[in-house]
């Protein structure tokens, strides 16, 4: 299992349970965090903008990446949400062990 760690960010805390809870209870993600008041800095549109966003930080595998993708543009409100995954090269085996099983 090639486990990895997702970021999104959404405009809204609303939109970010919403999806959170979507991976979750389709067993996309084994768990969500979710960071309030995320100040970012981005070009769009050919102009610098800034925006207060939150940040979903999700661990799933990468197999299940593609679903994910599909699962957050389908409740996000912006044109290109940010959905990036980084591989988890070291984890605890206990939670390791939780993770696969969750994500069966």
């Amino acid at each position: 299992m090639d486990d990895i760690v997702i970021l999104i960010t959404t405009p809204t805390l609303k939109e970010a349970r919403r999806i959170s809870r979507v991976l979750i209870e389709t067993k996309k993600a084994a768990c969500c965090n979710i960071i309030k008041n995320v100040e970012s800095l981005f070009y769009w549109q050919d102009k610098l903008r800034t925006a207060t966003e939150v940040l979903i930080i999700a661990k799933s595998t990468k197999r299940k990446f593609k679903d994910i993708v599909k699962i957050t543009k389908k409740y996000h409100s912006c044109e290109v949400p940010e959905i990036i995954a980084l591989p988890i090269k070291l984890e605890d085996k206990a939670y390791r062990d939780w993770m696969r099983k969750i994500l069966r």
